[in-house]
């Protein structure tokens, strides 16, 4: 026994056009990226390699200074802990 069955959108060229521009075009401002990732996209495309570099390389440095900074405070605050909030009886 043979079954004859047919999937699709029923419509035609005109109502398929007229849905589409409705639904706009995916890169439209409608449909846009985060901020975040905009900058990001076109950071990639518009900057050199050494450019890109040198932004990770400035931005790594400044939280590894951060780190630097922050540490003697971490190492007060974790020592003023009681010992069940994890401060080891060792010093």
């Amino acid at each position: 026994m043979t079954h004859v069955v047919h999937f699709g959108v029923y419509c035609s060229c005109d109502e398929f056009v007229d849905a589409a521009v409705k639904a706009g075009h995916p890169v439209s401002r409608a449909n846009c990226l985060p901020q975040v990732l905009q900058e990001a996209v076109n950071a990639t495309s518009t900057k050199s390699l050494f450019q890109l570099a040198k932004g990770c390389l400035a931005t790594l440095s400044h939280w590894l200074d951060r780190a630097r900074v922050l540490s003697s405070s971490e190492k007060e605050l974790y020592n003023s802990l009681r010992e069940a909030l994890g401060r080891s009886k060792k010093k």
